[in-house]
């Protein structure tokens, strides 16, 4: 989506037209007529009538933007700046994957929102997306410390709740904490950020869940800044495994890496704010029920993605979650992969399938005390993350999902079990406020609150 360079940075351009939605809703179709596929060979909790429903209502959402801003003759302009460098964002198949998930995501509110807050919260993850991509790239190519990527996210995404808030001094703040070369994405960045606000301070909820958006950042900017622990140049597998006890364990059964997975991904995020353009107030039992699912969700979508970039990620000398896990006792003490043979064997897959399954049990098991109005939104949920998350794998390795979806089914079947984890990891359990106790990131340029 980015592309940095000595040059500097390059950055597309932020707009939905007709032929993105088009894209976007046929990528909702594909998927979906897969996982109806995957539910009728696999008992996954859900009738595939049920999933055909849903995937019905998303596509139907994309037809009528894709027919209404092809009237306009424009799109869903979103107005940030760009350097000329033409292109979409939308343009990358992964992209339009996300963009399908995202959406997929609404189905939680989707009957308690109106077609006008739809489209916002629509605006809002589609920003949200954007910049948290933007980000990742920018830290990807740069060379960050743990301190300035965590200064550098909550900068941008404490810019969504903080009570008092001044574009220019966030740009100014922003600039001081990227490299010459990556100067021109400053203003985009500021100008998203600005744009989510502005888009959530309409939402009808968003004073009622400002706090738990914030919370929700603040956990995504850690976690975020933690991966520069993993990467080739900065790794430090050590001090990744001690700032995990920072993070409050969903369950006293997790280990130190599935702590850490859950505020790498930003589901909770998206949930949240589609909650805030809806008709709905969940009571504080039930928010917290959606928000336990979410965060066993966001596990899931960690350990999947990680899974499925193994080979990827060894190539670029990066110790993602799912090789730490599966091969723990191999790496934690390597500054680097980069080179490094490691193939994973099938009853490794198989195991990891096993453990992440669990985490969409407990999930599945935490949403239903969320709300009547959830239907089977959750079920829904759990058998979508996969089939997007590894939806490459469809035409290249069948078997492999086939594989995670087995999980899932026997996992379902084990209500209030437990299982046993991969990792011979066995640190006692202690309570911790969430993130006491990790390195305070400094705070010279952060967000005026």
């Amino acid at each position: 989506m980015t592309e940095a360079s000595a040059a500097g940075m390059r950055v597309g351009r932020f707009e939905l037209r007709a032929p993105h939605f088009e894209a976007i809703r046929r990528h909702v179709e594909r998927l979906g007529r897969y996982a109806e596929r995957l539910a009728t060979y696999h008992d996954l909790g859900i009738r595939p009538d049920a999933i055909r429903r849903r995937i019905d209502r998303v596509a139907a959402d994309l037809a009528s933007w894709r027919d209404e801003v092809a009237r306009e003759s424009g799109g869903m302009e979103l107005d940030l700046p760009s350097n000329g460098s033409g292109g979409s964002i939308w343009d990358h198949r992964q992209s339009l994957r996300y963009a399908a998930g995202a959406l997929m995501v609404t189905e939680r509110c989707r009957a308690r929102m109106g077609a006008s807050e739809l489209r916002r919260a629509l605006r809002a993850k589609a920003l949200c997306e954007f910049l948290l991509d933007l980000l990742d790239d920018l830290i990807d190519e740069g060379e960050f410390t743990f301190p300035r990527a965590g200064s550098l996210y909550r900068l941008c995404l404490g810019a969504f709740t903080s009570e008092r808030f001044d574009p220019s001094e966030l740009e100014s703040a922003i600039a001081t904490l990227l490299a010459p070369a990556q100067r021109p994405a400053v203003a985009l960045l500021r100008e998203t950020a600005v744009r989510v606000r502005a888009l959530l301070e309409t939402a009808p909820n968003f004073p009622r869940l400002r706090a738990e958006i914030t919370g929700a950042c603040e956990r995504l900017a850690v976690g975020q800044a933690l991966t520069t622990y993993q990467k080739d140049g900065s790794m430090d597998l050590r001090e990744l495994q001690r700032s995990a006890a920072g993070f409050e364990p969903l369950d006293a059964d997790l280990t130190w890496l599935e702590r850490i997975a859950r505020p790498i991904t930003h589901g909770t995020v998206l949930s949240l704010i589609d909650l805030c353009f809806a008709d709905i107030a969940l009571e504080p039992a039930a928010l917290h029920a959606h928000l336990r699912a979410w965060g066993y969700f966001d596990m899931t979508i960690t350990f999947l993605n990680n899974l499925a970039d193994v080979s990827k990620d060894l190539a670029a000398g990066l110790a993602n979650i799912a090789i730490i896990a599966l091969r723990e006792p191999e790496v934690m003490g390597l500054a680097s992969l980069r080179g490094r043979e490691m193939r994973l064997t099938m009853a490794e897959y198989e195991r990891a399938f096993a453990r992440v399954a669990e985490f969409e049990r407990r999930a599945v098991e935490a949403g239903r005390a969320a709300g009547p109005e959830a239907g089977d939104f959750y079920p829904f949920i759990a058998v979508m993350i996969p089939v997007v998350m590894l939806a490459d794998l469809i035409e290249r390795d069948e078997d492999m999902i086939h594989s995670y979806m087995r999980a899932l089914a026997a996992a379902r079947k084990h209500v209030g079990h437990h299982s046993t984890t991969y990792s011979q990891w066995s640190a006692p359990f202690r309570t911790h406020r969430v993130l006491v106790t990790l390195p305070e990131i400094p705070r010279a340029a952060r967000t005026p609150s």
